[in-house]
């Protein structure tokens, strides 16, 4: 008698060669066939390979500052630090299993293109990155980044509504004076801070 597995010819009372299983059923016909070569018989197995369970992330990698605890599989919350001048961060999660779901949700809002930069407001940003393994097992990993506030107290222009500010203002020139005719009995002065979120006083 001779005998074929999924079409390859196996000698008598030996095993097949490996055969690669798919995710989900894979059929393998195996045909008896007798001595006198006509007289065939067939057996089927169907050997159903469940779909994985790996949700866990290989990596996760940000463009601008440093993950910081390093990463490990294990560890699911991360910080990362910035200066007040990056405002947007590419962050980059890598799964174990290609075939896993990555969804990545920023302050409650999930974002459609990962790759995507980030816009980041000063202090606390939440980025979540919820995995979702192929057989539906979830892991959840969280990296809040945080936007230091400006330094910056310096002024863009400074404005007159009577005279003229002498010298020409200058950001770097920290005293000026103004003339007015006697007549002149107010004046307004106005500020303009280089960022938008100082405080100014008079």
């Amino acid at each position: 008698a001779t005998i074929t597995v999924n079409g390859k010819e196996v000698a008598n009372g030996t095993a097949s060669g490996n055969i690669l299983l798919e995710v989900g059923k894979n059929e393998i016909t195996t045909i008896i066939t007798a001595q006198d070569g006509k007289t065939q018989e067939t057996y089927t197995v169907v050997v159903t390979r469940e779909p994985s369970s790996d949700a866990g992330l290989a990596d996760i990698t940000v463009s601008e500052g440093t993950l910081s605890p390093v990463f490990n599989t294990d560890t699911k919350g991360y910080t990362v630090d910035v200066p007040n001048g990056t405002n947007s961060i590419i962050v980059t999660p890598t799964p174990r299993d290609p075939d896993a779901k990555v969804e990545m949700i920023v302050d409650g809002k999930t974002i459609t293109d990962n790759a995507a930069p980030i816009d980041l407001k000063v202090g606390d940003n939440e980025v979540t990155v919820v995995m979702t393994a192929p057989d539906g097992t979830q892991e959840t990993y969280t990296v809040v980044v945080t936007r230091e506030p400006s330094s910056d107290a310096g002024l863009a222009d400074i404005t007159v509504s009577e005279g003229t500010l002498s010298p020409i203002f200058n950001t770097d020139t920290k005293g000026y004076t103004v003339d007015v005719p006697n007549w002149s009995k107010s004046l307004l002065v106005k500020n303009t801070p280089r960022d938008p979120d100082a405080k100014v006083a008079m």
